[in-house]
This record gives structure tokens, C-alpha cells and sequence, in this order.
């Protein structure tokens, strides 16, 4: 905003409302078409052609999206989800599987990157601006801190809580 500009919180919810529900058709309405597609569509002679429209058809709703300006992100989310619910049936098993593979290997690369980029993003802090050596060692200490009291409390919290369910299964069990 500019420093003297209005702000009108009812027109920004209007403006996200509009965005959200235009996003959510939109998604909706590729997932119907590429539901359409699969299912008339043969591709029992090229998995390849079938596997490579199925990983494209999952990324297009995104630059569509992003190009009439609302959110390509919501409308990927909602593509993502009706098609998992009514193109992947129509898909068959060895592509479905091999599509499987190719999006968990997407998933694991992109978050490595994003990781890479965060961690290796402390290492400009030493042209740009000044480093405090005490800062980062209290910040590490404090994550891994952090780290263990949430790792050993919920599994504790969760150990416990499966061994007090499996006792009472048990007791059911031998009655």
C-alpha cells in the first residue's frame, strides 16, 4: 500500500473471497475436463502419452491460473484433488503407479530445494549484514531445544496413549 492509501478490509475479504471461489471453478472445472479426457480416451497402446498428459494436466491448471491473475496455488489444490479422485481411476495401474513414483520424487526434490536454499541463505548474512556469532549459536541451540521437546513429547504422548488402547483391546479380547 501506498502511504496514503485507504485500506478497505471489506473489499480486501470481497477480493479474496472472489479469488478463492474463481480459483476453486477453475480447478474444478480442469479436473472435470481431464476426468472427461481419460475416461473416453484409450491409452492402453502408449503409457507414455497417458503418463505424460496425466503429470501435465496437474501443472497446467497452475499457469492458467497465474496468468488471469488469481491463485494458481488454489487452483492446483482443487485440480489436484478431484483429479485424484476422478482421473486416477481412469488411469491404469502401471501408470498410475509410475505417476505415483514421478510426484513423490517432484515432492522430495522440491523440498530439498526449498531446504538448500533456506539453510545456504545464512552464509549471505555474512556479506549483507552484520553476524552475531552469539545470535546463531543461541538460534541453533533454541531449534534443537525446540526440536526434542516436540519429537519425545508426542512420541511419549503417543506411546503412551497406544499402549493404554492396546491394553484395554487386550483385556477386551480375553474376556
Amino acid at each position: 500500500l501506498e502511504p496514503n492509501a485507504h485500506f478497505d478490509p471489506l473489499f480486501s475479504v470481497g477480493n479474496l473471497l472472489f479469488i478463492f471461489v474463481t480459483s476453486f471453478l477453475m480447478g474444478t472445472a480442469f479436473a472435470i475436463v481431464f476426468s472427461l479426457v481419460f475416461r473416453h480416451i484409450d491409452f492402453s497402446g502408449n503409457q507414455l502419452a497417458e503418463l505424460s498428459l496425466f503429470i501435465m494436466i496437474v501443472y497446467f491448471p497452475f499457469v492458467c491460473a497465474e496468468f488471469c491473475g488469481i491463485s494458481g496455488i488454489v487452483t492446483l489444490l482443487f485440480t489436484a484433488m478431484f483429479s485424484q479422485r476422478y482421473v486416477a481411476p481412469n488411469l491404469s495401474e502401471r501408470t498410475a503407479n509410475e505417476a505415483e513414483s514421478a510426484f513423490r520424487m517432484f515432492s522430495h526434490l522440491s523440498e530439498t530445494s526449498v531446504f538448500l536454499i533456506l539453510g545456504l541463505s545464512v552464509f549471505k548474512l555474512f556479506k549483507t549484514a552484520s553476524f552475531h556469532t552469539g545470535f546463531f549459536t543461541w538460534t541453533c541451540i533454541a531449534c534443537v531445544v525446540a526440536r526434542a521437546i516436540n519429537v519425545y513429547g508426542l512420541s511419549g504422548a503417543y506411546n503412551w496413549f497406544f499402549r493404554r488402547t492396546s491394553e484395554g483391546v487386550k483385556r477386551l479380547t480375553e474376556e
